[in-house]
């Protein structure tokens, strides 16, 4: 079968677009196709290392990510055996700007280069290496700069992966202090971005949370900046410990877990300590109605290749600027937003919460992140629903009274007026909008998206008419 669809693509002069994206999709056909690209190499590698897969065995492939925007680009990350491989294809690129590590499959016209050579990454590999990153934490870290320490050994391990935009490692670090000759182990974590700019702009950000008066007072907590290391555009931080807020909810429970519960409000109460963090501003302006056309445009390009879903968003898109002007009524406001925020950015540590990953970070209404949390929790259930044929989840049954009570939390301790309530249901509207395109770009055959466009229209109906 995998013969046939290679052989049939290989006589075609070109495949649409539509093609080529549903067999990118297809691990069972890319498998064999990006074996066949990298044999060579993979063999010359195990034999390095003293490892076989055995005679006629082949490595097993799955995509770990991916990001399709209709006409523009699709960006698929493949695990080949042990392997990390990035397929592309660019639609509207420039051919004399492939880097030369790229090969291509001629069938299908995708080009194709194995981590860690990404081409929006160009620090990457440098950042792998334990030597380099070495040198980069002896100019870096208070205790080489103070000459009271050397680096005996570092290793980089890999932890995620996001092809084109970061990548975060784990380091160990064991080092000799100078005059007494001990030796003690550092674990850091680091986050290497595409943009040099956007690294320090984060470096930046954290110091000035952990500074900022409710860290101080203890309402909230942040990851610890342990350094910046400009020339790998690496942000180091220290380890936190604590569970992920995620972990403590389940959609297969009747009743809601009481630790994700009192999580969940200890989240909404440091929530409104963050948004209220005096003289804390950083990053640029995160503009809704900049944001609802990019939604429109998104929409409109999903229309190559599901109609359908492409009206809806656009209709939906079109129904939420009609409060645009009625946001102020509201009482909507500005000021430092996580731009993510969501049950996986906090952990709770006993009666400590800390809120991690600024990399959306901006100054935006902070009902932008009340809504994205709810429209989260309310993603979970949607999701749940799907795997359940339609039929009823366990918890429908909590799932609303504890969206209600994290928001009434939330606005009690920040002080909100009641206009509020409706600025965080339109809000979270908007989340299922971008959640629902964020959905088609990781799988664009997949029934989420619509059933979260339905959702969204649902929350809708709840608000009072336009001004």
């Amino acid at each position: 079968m995998i013969e046939k669809v290679t052989s049939r693509s290989a006589h075609k002069q070109s495949i649409s677009e539509n093609e080529q994206v549903a067999i990118a999709l297809r691990p069972r056909l890319m498998g064999p196709l990006l074996e066949q690209l990298f044999e060579l190499e993979m063999e010359h590698i195990e034999g390095q290392n003293g490892t076989s897969r055995g005679r006629g065995r082949s490595y097993e492939c799955r995509i770990l990510d991916t990001k399709y925007e209709p006409g523009n680009y699709c960006r698929i990350l493949y695990q080949l055996g042990d392997d990390l491989v990035i397929g592309e294809y660019k639609w509207d690129s420039n051919e004399s700007q492939i880097p030369e590590t790229t090969k291509v499959i001629p069938s299908l016209g995708m080009r194709v280069y194995r981590f860690p050579n990404d081409p929006a990454l160009p620090s990457l590999a440098k950042a792998l290496d334990p030597q380099m990153v070495s040198a980069a934490l002896a100019e870096a870290l208070p205790e080489f700069q103070a000459n009271a320490a050397r680096v005996l050994r570092c290793d980089v391990k890999l932890l995620r992966f996001r092809p084109g935009r970061r990548c975060t490692v784990q380091l160990h670090v064991w080092l000799r202090e100078k005059e007494s000759g001990a030796i003690y182990n550092r674990v850091l974590y680091g986050k290497i971005y595409h943009d040099l700019g956007k690294a320090r702009s984060v470096y930046q950000q954290m110091l000035s949370l952990s500074s900022s008066v409710p860290a101080k007072d203890g309402l909230i907590s942040f990851a610890t900046a342990s350094a910046f290391l400009p020339d790998l555009a690496m942000v180091l931080q220290d380890p936190i410990a604590g569970v992920s807020l995620e972990n403590l909810m389940s959609c297969d429970t009747k009743v809601c877990d009481p630790r994700g519960f009192a999580g969940t409000m200890m989240a909404a109460a440091a929530l409104a300590a963050f948004h209220n963090s005096s003289g804390v501003v950083a990053g640029k302006e995160r503009s809704i109605r900049s944001e609802l056309v990019r939604f429109k445009k998104r929409g409109a390009e999903i229309g190559q290749v599901d109609p359908g879903l492409s009206n809806n968003i656009i209709k939906l898109a079109d129904a939420l600027s009609a409060w645009l002007d009625t946001l102020d009524l509201w009482g909507a406001t500005t000021c430092l937003v996580h731009g993510d925020c969501k049950p996986a950015q906090f952990l709770i540590n006993n009666q400590q919460i800390v809120l991690l990953d600024f990399d959306h970070g901006g100054m935006a209404d902070p009902a932008v992140d009340v809504g994205t949390f709810l429209a989260t929790l309310q993603q979970m259930q949607v999701k749940e629903t799907l795997k359940n044929h339609g039929r009823p989840v366990p918890c429908a049954s909590w799932l609303p009274a504890l969206k209600r009570q994290f928001l009434e939390v939330y606005c009690s301790a920040g002080g909100y007026p009641s206009g509020f309530w409706h600025l965080a249901e339109w809000y979270e509207a908007v989340a299922l909008l971008r959640k629902t395109i964020r959905a088609f770009q990781r799988s664009p055959f997949s029934p989420l998206p619509a059933a979260l466009v339905t959702e969204a229209w649902k929350g809708l109906e709840t608000l009072p008419p336009p001004s």
